[in-house]
């Protein structure tokens, strides 16, 4: 998280070897389109770093292949463009917790997990936890179809954000990187990105992007 309370902003990094396409794994926690300081997923440490409540969140996705330590493509993408509203996702988990512990003959401990059973064999000596393991499409798969967003043989890097998310930004931070419009490899746009909460409706947005060694 950047200093700053609910002005400063939330990044969540994924590694990956394969291409921009295909899932990034989030194990048992679901996506998310802000961060909140009541998430079950959030250390103590990082509640109580300073007085805040909710902030926005970008996932960080770079691809470095197998046996190299350069960047091959990066992602940097607006949590808002890709996630739903939270009660989306704690609402399914919750139906689901629900439906696991009412099958019968089972007896269920408590947990914050899916579910949690006890004593399922006749020695009474195994268990089993049942956790969800959340998966979200990469950015490069989840904007493949917004006009600009192509990857490269060269390095690449897209960075997509609500565009007022962008105007709310330091007026200075905007300009300098408006400067590089005319560089080689250099493109910043403004493209309608699916919204996640309503089907048939979109986000208007910037799509910057940036193809290293570009001609």
């Amino acid at each position: 998280m950047y200093q700053g309370g609910d002005s400063g902003d939330a990044f969540e990094f994924k590694k990956s070897q394969g291409s921009p396409g295909g899932d990034i794994p989030l194990n048992s926690s679901w996506p998310k389109d802000r961060l909140r300081c009541d998430s079950r997923m959030l250390t103590d440490e990082c509640v109580k770093c300073e007085p805040w409540t909710e902030r926005d969140l970008f996932y960080i996705c770079g691809g470095v292949p197998k046996e190299s330590t350069r960047i091959s493509w990066i992602w940097v993408a607006d949590a808002r463009l890709m996630a739903a509203d939270h009660t989306v996702y704690e609402g399914l988990r919750e139906q689901i917790r629900l439906g696991i512990s009412k099958i019968p003959g089972i007896r269920f401990a408590p947990t914050d997990e899916l579910g949690k059973v006890n004593e399922l064999d006749p020695t009474a000596a195994t268990g089993l936890r049942i956790r969800g393991m959340w998966s979200l499409e990469k950015p490069g798969k989840f904007f493949s179809s917004v006009p600009g967003v192509r990857q490269s043989t060269s390095p690449t890097l897209h960075a997509i954000l609500r565009k007022d998310k962008w105007n709310s930004m330091n007026e200075v931070s905007r300009n300098r990187i408006a400067k590089f419009v005319g560089t080689a490899g250099f493109s910043m746009n403004e493209v309608k990105v699916r919204d996640p909460n309503i089907v048939g409706a979109t986000i208007d947005a910037i799509l910057i992007r940036y193809e290293k060694d570009a001609t």
